[in-house]
């Protein structure tokens, strides 16, 4: 991290799948903490600067960081799969790219067969040939990903035809994704896109999510953030 008086810490969700209520599946949230000030979540720690290169130092010490517990949980017998962050701005020019692939590249093989990035703070414009710059470089490694769309995008059809594993919508206040459930659930389903619903706060949209078959669900309503990465096991609650 280009800030070295800062300090990184790693916790975790549990992603329960609506249809049965398992966790097969957890998130990675970096909490970061410099001089009293505390950073929760990717979208704060990896706030794009206007640099692209600190973006992507930032964006691989999470990486790196998440990876080792990810490696730790598997040996432990936790064959779980792990949400890593990726932010668009890390992958923004060539030598940002260039940072991270070379990170990704020694990131633990565990990666590899258990890690799902989660592409987000896209530009406002796409199109395949934009997503395919972002997404291509991360393949050497993760061969897994979802996408957080922006709002302003109408449809997804180039998220389908990237070959995306599902699109997220964050319902966290303030720095989520800022479209309504249904809207989303709208411009997703038709592409057959596997629906991500992240920081959920209230039972009515866990509830939506389970009713318009959404593939993993997140939030403070299921309990707080754990210190490492669960088990693969039927959600028992908080």
């Amino acid at each position: 991290m280009s800030k070295l008086t800062a300090k990184l810490e790693m916790f975790y969700r549990p992603v329960i799948n609506p249809a049965n209520d398992h966790v097969v599946i957890y998130r990675a949230i970096p909490v970061m903490t410099q001089d009293g000030d505390v950073k929760t979540g990717a979208k704060q720690v990896l706030e794009y600067s206007g640099d692209p290169i600190d973006t992507a130092q930032k964006n691989i010490a999470v990486l790196r960081k998440a990876a080792v517990d990810l490696q730790i949980a598997h040996d432990n017998g936790k064959s779980v799969f792990l949400i890593l962050p990726i932010s668009a701005n890390a992958l923004k020019n060539k030598k940002s790219t260039t940072v991270m692939v070379e990170a990704l590249k020694n990131l633990p093989d565990v990666c590899r067969k258990a890690a799902i990035s989660h592409v987000f703070d896209l530009p406002a414009k796409i199109n395949l040939n934009t997503l395919d710059d972002i997404v291509i470089p991360l393949l050497i490694t993760i061969d897994k990903f979802i996408i957080e769309p922006p709002a302003t995008l109408s449809d997804y059809t180039d998220i389908s035809g990237c070959n995306a594993q599902g699109v997220v919508l964050d319902m966290k206040p303030g720095e989520g994704s800022g479209l309504e459930f249904s809207k989303f659930w709208n411009v997703a389903k038709p592409r057959r896109l596997g629906i991500f619903v992240q920081n959920i706060s209230d039972e009515h949209t866990a509830d939506l999510t389970r009713r318009y078959e959404g593939q993993g669900i997140d939030g403070p309503i299921f309990g707080d953030l754990l210190a490492e990465i669960g088990p693969r096991t039927p959600y028992n609650g908080p």
